[in-house]
Order: structure tokens, then C-alpha cells, then sequence
């Protein structure tokens, strides 16, 4: 999943020095050419956290949840996508799914379609979750104690 977001933020040169890294990276061994703007993911501290990352199946995970669970999914998310909700929503069909369109990946509203566009609503802890996403989840809630 790492990857794929970040295929839709970087060149197809600076995914191939990020694949190459990331083996290297992983292995143990000190990358030799990390791009610099992908540096804080290949620091020493969050090997253990890469290496579980590296084998996570979410659909996987999602199929052994023994509770209800709701999936809350950004239209504008640039970091997971509604098809990527929509594979946890197949892996447990029971769960329900809300997709709130103008939700980017921090459940702010956003018009902007760009990273640098968004990370305004990630910075800014006075911009609230949209009303859309607390709703949905207060109605899951009512509804499970009803």
C-alpha cells in the first residue's frame, strides 16, 4: 500500500530508487541511494515498524475481526482510496462502508486534489473531521445499541 501511494506522488525514476532502497532497507543494510524527500521513511527507528508494514495483508486482517466495524473512507484521501476501502468492505461484507466524497485521508473537507494542497487540513488542528464522518459514526454507534 506504501508504494502505491506513493506511485501516484512521485516519478516512475524516483520509484525505482525507492524500490531499491527499500529492499536494501529492509534486509538490514544501509540504503546506498534514498531520494531525498523519501529519507524519514528509512530511518534506523522505524525498520521493525517497515518490516511489519512490509507483510500486512489488511484484507487479511479485516477477515479475522470477530466485531462490527465501520469503514470510513475519504473521496478526496490522496494516501488510501475508496478501492482500497472497498477490499476491506469485500474482505468483510458485513461491515458497513461510508464513503464521504469531499473526506480527504485526515476526514477534513477539502477541494484541493494535491498533497501540498491538502496538507493545510492535516497541519491545522482547529479544522474539524466534516460533520458528514462524526454522523456516520454516531449512527453506527446508535445503531449497534439498538
Amino acid at each position: 500500500m506504501l508504494r502505491e501511494q506513493l506511485a501516484r506522488q512521485f516519478d516512475s525514476a524516483t520509484l525505482v530508487r525507492y524500490d531499491t532502497a527499500m529492499a536494501q532497507y529492509l534486509r538490514g543494510e544501509q540504503p546506498k541511494d534514498v531520494p531525498p524527500q523519501l529519507g524519514p521513511l528509512f530511518v534506523p527507528i522505524n525498520l521493525s515498524f517497515m518490516k511489519s508494514l512490509s507483510s500486512f495483508d489488511p484484507p487479511a486482517a479485516m477477515r479475522a475481526v470477530r466485531q462490527p466495524v465501520l469503514i470510513v473512507q475519504g473521496g478526496r484521501d490522496l494516501q488510501v482510496t475508496v478501492a482500497d476501502a472497498e477490499r476491506l468492505h469485500t474482505a468483510k461484507p458485513d461491515a458497513q462502508l461510508v464513503v464521504v466524497p469531499l473526506a480527504n485521508h485526515v476526514l477534513k473537507q477539502t477541494t484541493d486534489t494535491t498533497l501540498q494542497g491538502q496538507m493545510l487540513t492535516y497541519q491545522n488542528p482547529t479544522v474539524p473531521i466534516m460533520l458528514d464522518v462524526a454522523n456516520a459514526i454516531a449512527d453506527w454507534i446508535l445503531k449497534l445499541q439498538s
